[in-house]
């Protein structure tokens, strides 16, 4: 097909039509490339300081480390995930995020509960809060579960 490249007002003129190479359309991915071929199975502790981004009021880290464990509830999605507890790692039961499973790392020099996540390859940082009587499980990204 043919793209438009827009001139200063009044000047238009069309460009050259879009080739795809060896017959790949540009929405395509090539055959090569697949989901398998990159994939985080460590725990990324780069990033902004967890302590700047836990926010007040979340779960200390003695009381937040025995309340992680156990099933999660996220928004909007049938079933619970399942996160184990051992030292200062976490990962989740089973593997439903893209096949991988939630995996995660205590940070151990803040004393709010901050976690260092990897979740279907993205990494992200969570912390836990408690409101009312019920204890969430927030993410950087904007995710909260809720502990069932």
């Amino acid at each position: 097909f043919w793209l438009l490249v827009i001139r200063p007002p009044g000047h238009f003129y069309p460009a050259a039509p879009f080739r795809c190479r060896r017959g790949v359309h540009r929405f395509e991915r090539p055959a090569a490339m697949a989901e398998a071929d990159v994939r985080l199975t460590t725990v990324s502790k780069d990033g902004e300081k967890l302590g700047e981004l836990i926010p007040a009021g979340s779960m200390r880290k003695a009381d937040g480390k025995g309340a992680l464990a156990g099933k999660w509830q996220i928004p909007n999605v049938p079933g619970a995930v399942t996160l184990v507890v051992s030292g200062t790692s976490v990962k989740s039961v089973k593997c439903p995020f893209g096949n991988q499973p939630l995996m995660g790392e205590i940070e151990e020099s803040e004393d709010l509960l901050g976690l260092h996540i990897t979740m279907g390859g993205f990494p992200m940082k969570a912390w836990l809060k408690q409101d009312g009587g019920a204890t969430r499980l927030e993410f950087s990204n904007g995710g909260k579960w809720t502990k069932v």
